[in-house]
């Protein structure tokens, strides 16, 4: 489990779902993947506002889940999330 704390998204990563995610927006059809893809991106980034936004994302999938399949298997929660990187506490709110 702290590998995955620990874990750092490539800028790579991070630019590819970003781009999917903000195509998607203009058009106003976005999939629940790619927000889901997204978010997970920016919770692994090394910047603590990147993270906010991730977990922003995350918990409005959690409000607006639809029961898909793929949704089904992620874990989510309606409530204020807490992330820990290198010891420190990144609240949502």
């Amino acid at each position: 489990m702290e590998n995955i704390l620990n874990e750092v998204v490539s800028s790579e990563d991070l630019k590819k779902f970003e781009k999917i995610y903000n195509e998607q927006l203009t058009t106003s059809q976005v999939t629940q993947k790619a927000q889901f893809e997204y978010a997970w991106c920016l919770v692994r980034s090394r910047y603590p506002a990147d993270v906010r936004k991730g977990i922003v994302l995350l918990e409005d999938l959690g409000s607006t889940w639809n029961g898909s399949s793929w949704w089904s298997n992620c874990w989510t929660s309606k409530y204020s999330w807490s992330w820990y990187r290198n010891g420190k506490e990144i609240l949502a709110k």
